[in-house]
């Protein structure tokens, strides 16, 4: 049987549950086993005299920032397998920082957010893209997942093993039959070490349990060219952003809308430093979509301080944005990619997160989970959940999703407060995260 042969049997699996509305994962994986133990995927390949290379897929289905925090464990991975084949499979929003990561041999570029929610039409687009990693026989899976759905794009690899840890991969409405797509699917599930560890640990741990192998070094890694930070530095030297003056990143928009700080409120925050300390400067980075925001934040200023307030959203690369941030001082920003990109540059972080003090932290909670690593760190929440969020167990704490919500109740001398402190940290060059509402 040829791996076309394979795709077909997905295919008719495929057509069964448009047919009837109806997948299950065991009987999808009963009906697989036999055919991959024929076709030689069950093999230990390692072993093999005629094949002695490790073949390692690396698997995450996320954006920006978690690719970011993903960075350890990839360098770990190559650290303990020197001579293994790696592939790295990434979503095509952080493809860019992906390609100029050392440790990897490949990078196979992927997108199925669009269909994140219609498991029929994942389903055939994980069929169409189960031939490229079917070719590579990989013996290992590293599952690094946001969806439950990625455990079935890592059994339809064909992977010997496949690695996840407890907890991880959100589940979603399809508008099928309720299914688990991780317990049937993948040979390795590892249990949380803590409820609310941060993300890059809970990553680690997966190396750390399945290869029980100690972690020698924790830290994040951004990777850009000399020419990105070439070009970043010209930027700084023809707006004479150098020394002394004190520059600060700022990311007004996300991925989120529920996780948006008020641009006016951030102009406030933004004038007031501005005013105080002649020697700040404020950097925007963002993306062409998130322009009409960042238009409201600069419509605030009214011609005010057009020397200190540099807009680059939308006109630079993901490279280029993580070559300026390293320069400055330290970002200002809601919880997005770009956080993470400063504190891989180990840029002190000041993060504005719409969960409520007054709510309980919960193991999903997000803000703890994917705080600023290993830096100065200084979160500002609201101190109260607004009445719609009273009683709300959501991994952001305030219920809303596609506006900004409990976040608005934020003051911006709350901001202040938190940047005062933040720089008191830094000068304690104290990492621990702190917060502050």
């Amino acid at each position: 049987m040829s791996i076309q042969n394979i795709i077909d049997v997905y295919t008719r699996i495929a057509d069964n549950v448009i047919e009837k509305n109806q997948f299950s994962s065991l009987r999808f994986k009963n009906t697989l086993e036999p055919i991959f133990e024929r076709e030689g995927y069950r093999k230990n390949m390692f072993d093999s005299k005629e094949n002695p290379g490790l073949r390692i897929m690396i698997l995450q289905d996320a954006s920006i920032g978690d690719f970011i925090l993903l960075s350890p464990c990839i360098r770990e991975i190559r650290r303990i397998y020197p001579t293994a084949r790696i592939s790295l499979v990434i979503h095509d929003r952080a493809h860019e920082l992906a390609m100029s990561c050392p440790y990897v041999d490949e990078v196979i570029q992927f997108n199925a957010f669009e269909n994140m929610r219609d498991f029929k039409k994942l389903f055939r687009q994980f069929i169409g893209f189960s031939k490229t990693l079917l070719e590579r026989h990989f013996d290992i899976a590293f599952l690094f997942n946001h969806f439950m759905t990625t455990s079935l794009l890592a059994y339809m690899s064909g992977a010997r093993d496949r690695i996840i840890s407890e907890g991880q991969g959100n589940p979603l409405e399809f508008g099928i039959n309720p299914v688990d797509f991780t317990s049937p699917l993948v040979t390795t599930i590892l249990p949380r070490l803590a409820k609310t560890n941060h993300s890059v640990d809970n990553n680690l741990k997966i190396l750390d349990h399945f290869m029980h192998s100690p972690i020698q070094n924790r830290e994040l890694e951004i990777w850009y060219t000399p020419q990105d930070l070439e070009l970043a530095k010209k930027i700084f030297s023809q707006r004479n952003f150098n020394k002394p003056r004190r520059v600060y990143s700022l990311t007004v928009g996300g991925t989120r809308p529920g996780n948006w700080y008020p641009p006016q409120m951030y102009a406030a925050f933004a004038k007031t430093v501005l005013e105080h300390d002649k020697n700040a400067c404020f950097i925007l980075i963002g993306w062409k979509k998130e322009l009409p925001i960042i238009r409201r934040f600069l419509a605030e200023f009214h011609g005010q301080f057009v020397d200190r307030v540099l807009n680059l959203a939308g006109g630079l690369t993901l490279r280029q944005c993580a070559a300026i941030i390293s320069l400055c001082t330290a970002h200002v920003g809601n919880d997005t990619g770009t956080m993470h990109i400063a504190a891989a540059n180990h840029i002190p972080c000041l993060e504005v997160t719409p969960y409520p003090a007054d709510q309980k932290l919960r193991a999903n909670t997000i803000f703890l989970r994917f705080a600023p690593y290993h830096v100065p760190g200084v979160v500002v929440q609201p101190a109260k959940s607004l009445p719609e969020c009273v009683d709300s167990k959501e991994s952001h704490g305030c219920r809303s999703e596609n506006r900004p919500h409990c976040i608005t109740t934020i003051h911006p001398q709350k901001l202040l407060d938190g940047f005062v402190l933040l720089h008191q940290k830094m000068q304690r060059n104290d990492s621990s995260l702190s917060m502050i509402h």
